[in-house]
């Protein structure tokens, strides 16, 4: 039938969640991919717990969890870009999508994503943020989301430099970050492991990178100014 047909074009997709003390927040996140509207034969997820040492790991065994679901385990902490190595590594299908613990997203997440692919000169996409309602929402954190920044100052539409592609919420062509190379990682502090592989996917692909300020994310983590300066 005609819906059999549509469903065997859709791109496999393997969503990659590295996890590092995450038990918090792990619960809603894998919630809401269970809810996706997207096929649930054509979606993997893949979550990466990087050595927790709260109950990240053992959080499998007490949600039900369809069997597109699959955890990886490393016996010690080895860092954000290693995490999503290993996720990209056991990944199958032609885009992957990464996706931080701490984030919540709508049942259309994934097929949002896919339907900007149908534009071939997209090679990579990343979504917009949103604080949870629970979060305190200080001076801060109202710069970080309703400033004009990051790829908001771009828009949609137009190709974003290398600077406003942030790996948490975003889509990227599996052929595209195989002949840029994956994250390097020797890069252990924040912020640099993505900014880094991002630049030399924009170096290769200076017009595929694209923000899609219709895909929203909710951000489940508050981190204060004093935090963010010590970082």
């Amino acid at each position: 039938d005609r819906a059999g047909r549509l469903k065997s074009y859709l791109p496999m997709v393997t969503i990659i969640i590295p996890a590092y003390n995450a038990e918090r927040t792990l619960r809603v996140c894998l919630t809401s991919l269970i809810r996706q509207d997207y096929p649930p034969e054509k979606y993997r997820v893949i979550v990466i717990d990087d050595g927790s040492t709260d109950g990240t790991g053992t959080l499998f065994g007490h949600i039900e969890l369809p069997e597109n679901f699959i955890l990886i385990g490393h016996t010690e902490n080895r860092g954000l870009a290693a995490a999503r190595n290993t996720g990209i590594q056991n990944a199958v299908g032609e885009i992957l999508i990464f996706l931080d613990a701490d984030m919540e997203v709508a049942s259309d997440f994934i097929s949002r994503h896919v339907a900007q692919y149908a534009r071939p000169e997209v090679v990579g996409i990343v979504s917009e943020l949103k604080p949870a309602p629970e979060n305190p929402y200080d001076k801060y954190q109202r710069y970080l989301y309703e400033s004009k920044r990051g790829a908001r100052v771009i828009g949609a539409n137009k190709p974003l430099s290398y600077k406003y592609f942030i790996f948490g919420l975003t889509s990227i062509k599996r052929s595209a970050l195989e002949a840029s190379g994956k994250f390097d990682a020797h890069i252990r502090h924040y912020g640099g492991e993505d900014t880094e592989t991002a630049y030399r996917l924009w170096q290769k692909y200076p017009d595929g990178l694209f923000y899609a300020p219709d895909i929203v994310v909710m951000h489940h983590h508050y981190r204060p100014f004093s935090r963010v300066l010590q970082l």
